[in-house]
């Protein structure tokens, strides 16, 4: 929900979703943020800026090729984590699009993957997981 947030905050309101295995709970919590936050503000939920996939790079880049070629424009694409953000980011590259200039890209986990981020730099959700198993161990003592 809020990167959705943050997308609006920044003029993008044509937002993309490249969601991960509907079968898994990240995916489908990720993606009912998507709704909400797309809700809240009052802009549709458009099927044809929706996609499933798995949580890899090569599902990103194919899925946000199929958006780059479907009849629908868009300006930002909330992705369910970084190795899909990843993906999709070289995806937009390849077919001459500027990130975040054309097509903000935002990813979910905070993931250190082999991406220059000089190159182009890569938005994130930190679920700050070392801050969470901290207070889940203290909770134990």
């Amino acid at each position: 929900y809020k990167a959705i947030e943050y997308l609006i905050s920044h003029g993008r309101t044509k937002i993309a979703c490249i969601n991960g295995d509907i079968s898994y709970y990240e995916s489908t919590e990720r993606y009912m943020g998507y709704q909400e936050g797309l809700f809240k503000n009052n802009i549709p939920i458009m099927s044809q800026l929706i996609k499933w996939g798995d949580s890899t790079a090569e599902s990103g880049y194919y899925l946000a090729t199929q958006l780059i070629l479907g009849s629908e424009p868009f300006d930002a694409i909330f992705c369910v984590n970084d190795n899909v953000a990843e993906g999709a980011i070289r995806a937009l590259l390849d077919n001459g699009l500027r990130v975040p200039e054309d097509v903000f890209v935002v990813g979910h986990d905070n993931n250190a993957f082999l991406w220059d981020k000089s190159r182009v730099p890569i938005t994130t959700i930190d679920p700050q997981y070392k801050k969470v198993a901290k207070e889940l161990a203290a909770m134990r003592d």
